[in-house]
């Protein structure tokens, strides 16, 4: 916009020559000043389009600002979702594992079918792969919400010690059992 104001200003011109009269054979020295006079033209049109121009870059700013926050919010919005599930996800493997003990409780009295047993098994198994599922979904959704900060993912003293705290709770869960004495459970008389 300054360039065009700047250009709406007149421009002051000097010249400075030699001029050769053949008539009275002469030479002469001619210098001269010109300045236009912008009676109708002002530049308004180039002023106005430079402003519309500024107007223009400033609202596309504005917009990809937003559609930037937006982008995080929701982003923020999928990790919360996710670590939702990840915390729904280990209590069905909780749920599970007891269901999956009880049923091999039940079926060393023999009063469950190994069957019954083996199903308990699998319903154990789809909750592990619905928690290693939500887990995965998480990490995913911590690296776009770095990735729109512009920050490095899983990095940072947070970052590392959530994941020493994570893998310290997973291995005790893995720890194996001590193995159970089996009791005589009366039968149906």
């Amino acid at each position: 916009m300054a360039v065009e104001r700047v250009r709406a200003r007149p421009d002051v011109s000097a010249s400075v020559g030699v001029r050769r009269y053949e008539a009275e054979d002469a030479t002469a020295l001619t210098f001269g000043i010109s300045m236009p006079l912008p009676l109708f033209d002002r530049n308004r049109g180039n002023i106005d389009a430079a402003q519309a121009e500024f107007r223009a870059a400033d609202a596309r700013l504005a917009g990809a600002r937003q559609d930037a926050e937006a982008d995080r919010q929701a982003a923020v919005a999928r990790l919360n979702a996710s670590v939702s599930r990840v915390s729904a996800a280990d209590a069905g493997v909780t749920a599970s594992q007891e269901a999956y003990r009880l049923s091999r409780i039940g079926f060393e009295a023999g009063r469950i079918s190994q069957l019954e047993l083996r199903g308990t098994r699998a319903a154990l198994i789809t909750a592990r792969n619905a928690a290693v599922d939500a887990r995965l979904a998480r990490v995913r959704a911590e690296i776009d919400l770095a990735r729109l900060q512009g920050a490095r993912p899983l990095e940072g003293p947070n970052n590392a010690q959530a994941a020493s705290q994570q893998n310290a709770a997973h291995r005790r869960r893995r720890r194996p059992r001590p193995a159970r004495r089996r009791r005589a459970v009366p039968g149906p008389q």
